[in-house]
């Protein structure tokens, strides 16, 4: 991340920071896959992984 974007949205850095650790190499390339292969959205594919996660209700 820029550094003039963590300044100006430091609540990005928070949530990013709660994410640091917890998302294994398999599950990025799951993710990556389902966007760049199976043309599902970033978003939706965020979304679901935090949903999984317990990350977001």
């Amino acid at each position: 991340m820029r550094a003039e974007t963590a300044k100006k949205y430091p609540e990005i850095v928070k949530a990013l920071n709660k994410l640091a650790g917890k998302i294994t190499d398999d599950q990025m390339r799951k993710m990556n896959y389902q966007v760049n292969v199976e043309g599902e959205s970033a978003e939706e594919t965020a979304r679901e992984y935090l949903r999984e996660s317990g990350l977001l209700k």
